[in-house]
């Protein structure tokens, strides 16, 4: 919870479990400090977000400010999912631009396009990560046409996302990162990288893993919450069996998250001189294991069942790494025949 004196007045912001961040405005603080305690009470005894005194509840059919419209679209549609964290943030990030008690209606094509420019020259964010902002707003502007509270929405032009540049780990750099993070005494960490880089899973997906998905004598993990709904199974190298089948019988896998990866990377990052390398971060890992297979000639249908990837058009990002049909192609250019003149 956190009250900040914003424009003479008290703003109140608190994250709520199962409900998602709340703001409110007051002229006092003692006012501020009384609604945090009736919210916790309303919570804590199961009637949920407790409605102001002479302010309609935060949905979009009150006034149509942008935060009513927020609000009330999160907790349709997001509260509760595996996303209610990424996407809070952008709700955070987009009220702080236009301005929370903005009026929805008044947001047109140049607001957005304001929006775009300052994300990207401002805040530097690249095309994906833009695009997933405008997508968040996209979903309101349409929340708020079915509730009645605007009759249409500006046109969003997306962000063009380009394949940009693929960083994998070297096999020397693998052992060099392993070895370091082995000297901090960091085990965990090392099995954890040493899975990431072999199955090509996102961090997410191994942290939720539990006994009952792996499976030993298949030899198979099994990840069922994936990015995009659809399950899989991926086969376990030597070194992910040996490591898999002590942790399992020291009764524990990898029930950590981002939070514990971190600081270790980066503190392996620093020493071993990568700070300057924006692409050294742990999704490196699945990056190794996709290059890795196309490297060594596994075709890219197989690459995009193993990384569990929804469209081909991901995989192909990594095609350029299977050379050889260039190379087959200049192969039949060398053996042109000679040119004779008579």
């Amino acid at each position: 919870m956190a009250i900040r004196l914003r424009s003479g007045s008290f703003q109140w912001d608190r994250s709520i479990a199962g409900i998602g961040r709340k703001r409110e405005t007051f002229p006092t603080l003692a006012e501020a400090k009384a609604w945090d305690l009736k919210v916790q009470q309303s919570v804590m005894s199961g009637l949920g977000y407790p409605c102001r005194e002479g302010t309609p509840r935060a949905t979009a059919t009150g006034s149509g400010t942008l935060r009513e419209a927020m609000e009330g679209c999160f907790t349709k549609h997001w509260a509760g999912s595996r996303n209610h964290r990424h996407v809070r943030t952008s709700i955070d990030q987009l009220m702080d631009f236009f301005g929370e008690d903005a009026d929805i209606s008044a947001i047109n094509t140049n607001r957005m396009d304001d929006l775009i420019t300052h994300l990207s020259v401002v805040k530097k964010m690249s095309g994906p990560t833009i695009n997933r902002k405008l997508a968040v707003m996209s979903k309101v502007f349409r929340y708020s046409v079915k509730r009645g509270v605007i009759a249409t929405f500006p046109t969003i032009e997306r962000e063009e996302e380009t394949g940009g540049r693929i960083r994998w780990l070297s096999e020397e750099e693998e052992t060099k990162l392993l070895a370091k993070l082995l000297s901090y005494g960091k085990a965990d960490h090392v099995d954890a990288i040493s899975v990431l880089i072999d199955t090509g899973m996102r961090p997410s997906e191994l942290y939720r893993l539990k006994p009952i998905d792996v499976d030993l004598k298949t030899g198979l993990i099994s990840i069922w919450q994936t990015k995009n709904d659809v399950p899989r199974s991926i086969p376990m190298t030597s070194r992910v069996k040996e490591l898999m089948k002590r942790r399992l019988k020291a009764g524990v896998l990898f029930p950590f998250d981002n939070n514990w990866m971190t600081p270790v990377w980066n503190r392996a990052r620093k020493a071993l001189e990568m700070t300057d390398d924006e692409h050294f971060i742990p999704y490196i890992c699945r990056h190794t294991c996709a290059s890795r297979m196309v490297q060594r000639g596994v075709p890219l249908q197989v690459v995009q069942k193993w990384l569990g990837h929804a469209s081909i058009t991901m995989t192909e990002r990594y095609g350029h790494l299977a050379p050889d049909n260039l190379r087959a192609a200049v192969a039949v250019l060398e053996k042109q025949p000679p040119v004779t003149h008579g």
